[in-house]
């Protein structure tokens, strides 16, 4: 996994989580008409958003504290 730059558990579920929301966001897009706002899927899709960005920065932070404490 380090080749595509996932060096840590937090950076793959946080792309995860990001995958997830753009596959539910793109499927609820196409779907307009027929989505209701409060939706169980279109709340799913935003809370894996949100959830992914948290993870992924907190990977990235995760990853530069590596690097400081090893040089």
């Amino acid at each position: 996994m380090a080749r595509f730059g996932v060096t840590n558990i937090y950076l793959a579920v946080g792309l995860g989580l990001l995958a997830v929301s753009l596959i539910l966001g793109t499927w609820l897009f196409s779907q307009a008409a027929s989505i209701a706002p409060g939706d169980t899927l279109l709340r799913v899709a935003y809370g894996s958003f949100i959830g992914g960005i948290v993870l992924y920065v907190i990977g990235r932070v995760t990853s530069v504290v590596q690097r400081r404490s090893q040089a």
